[in-house]
């Protein structure tokens, strides 16, 4: 994205490059997905729109976003409510097209879930956890879901959730 402080620039460049993850994902290169990543990382004015044109990358060309996992992983970069709920569908996008990455994004949600009580976050971190789980039934294990205390009923439930897909009644 252009360095300007004209907003409708920016907002057209935004939507015009969302238009093209959607449609020509594939004329996004490696080096644009870096600066993208960067972009988002850096200005929390735009951390949004940057994240939904990466959100799309991820379903339609996610071997050019395994190269970038490292930005996913580093929860410091994403200190926002809306930012972990992107992060995490890009992480779990990515994990249920990788296998390889699977084990290291599952550890990055515990990581995320136990620094957090925040309803807004842990609700989407679990339920990447509850489609990981489906789709790589020992990946986790019930101990590691069990130390997780959400205090929110609505996470309890979703964690009573994920328990039962470990114990394979759901």
């Amino acid at each position: 994205m252009i360095k300007s402080r004209d907003v409708n620039l920016v907002n057209s460049l935004a939507y015009l490059l969302q238009e093209v993850s959607k449609k020509q994902a594939k004329l996004i290169t490696s080096e644009d997905i870096q600066m993208l990543f960067e972009k988002a990382q850096r200005n929390t004015n735009w951390q949004v729109c940057v994240l939904l044109i990466l959100q799309e990358l991820a379903k339609r060309c996610p071997e050019k976003m395994i190269d970038h996992i490292s930005f996913l992983l580093d929860r410091s970069a994403w200190p926002s409510h809306v930012a972990v709920y992107f992060i995490t569908d890009i992480m779990k996008t990515l994990a249920l097209f990788q296998k390889d990455v699977a084990s290291s994004i599952v550890d990055a949600i515990f990581l995320y879930l136990k620094s957090t009580q925040e309803k807004q976050e842990q609700l989407p971190l679990f339920s990447a956890l509850d489609a990981l789980c489906f789709k790589y039934p020992g990946l986790l294990n019930r101990q590691d879901v069990e130390a997780i205390c959400p205090t929110d009923p609505d996470v309890v439930r979703q964690k009573h959730t994920l328990l039962n897909i470990i114990d394979g009644k759901t």
